[in-house]
């Protein structure tokens, strides 16, 4: 077994927190309460399967 080396690894820096955290920071778009909503009627739900009567 080598010896530990003496000096430490340096620490990784989570460069996306600090981009968030940032002032140049502008997000793209603005939050859209009825986004979701027009989203919604393109959203297939994959859990209900029940219309389906084939059986895999």
């Amino acid at each position: 077994m080598k010896p530990p080396s003496p000096k430490s690894p340096p620490a990784r820096r989570n460069l996306a927190a600090k981009a968030l955290r940032s002032p140049l920071f502008r997000p793209r778009a603005e939050a859209d309460p009825n986004a979701y909503k027009r989203r919604r009627k393109f959203i297939q739900n994959p859990v209900d399967d029940t219309s389906d009567d084939q059986i895999n």
